[in-house]
């Protein structure tokens, strides 16, 4: 597989979570990524809010959360992210009340 790498703007690097080695850490994340299944109930939405909806960015989220990352962190590397960042501007100055991220978190 080629990669395109003139199409990569950022990559952050993950630390594992306090008490994770890093190959603990990979181990949850496999683990983790093979408990979601192949459910075809689940659809893609660009501002997923049921838990049968995804896009890549609350699924990566999601799968971190389910695997140890602190959901403060998983907060901060959404900043990290310039395509998220004028999302989250944008949803503020049109839903000015609400003011949490949504993830699909439930454990």
């Amino acid at each position: 597989m080629r990669l395109c790498s003139k199409k990569i703007e950022n990559r952050i690097v993950i630390t594992p979570p306090s008490g994770m080695t890093v190959e603990q850490f990979d181990e949850m994340v496999i683990k983790t990524g093979n408990s979601f299944g192949n459910n075809p109930n689940i659809t893609y939405c660009l501002e997923p809010f049921e838990q049968t909806q995804g896009n890549c960015n609350s699924s990566s989220s999601t799968l971190l959360y389910k695997a140890g990352v602190p959901l403060s962190w998983i907060k901060d590397l959404r900043k990290q992210i310039s395509c998220l960042r004028l999302l989250d501007e944008i949803k503020r100055l049109l839903y000015p009340k609400i003011t949490d991220i949504n993830f699909n978190l439930s454990k």
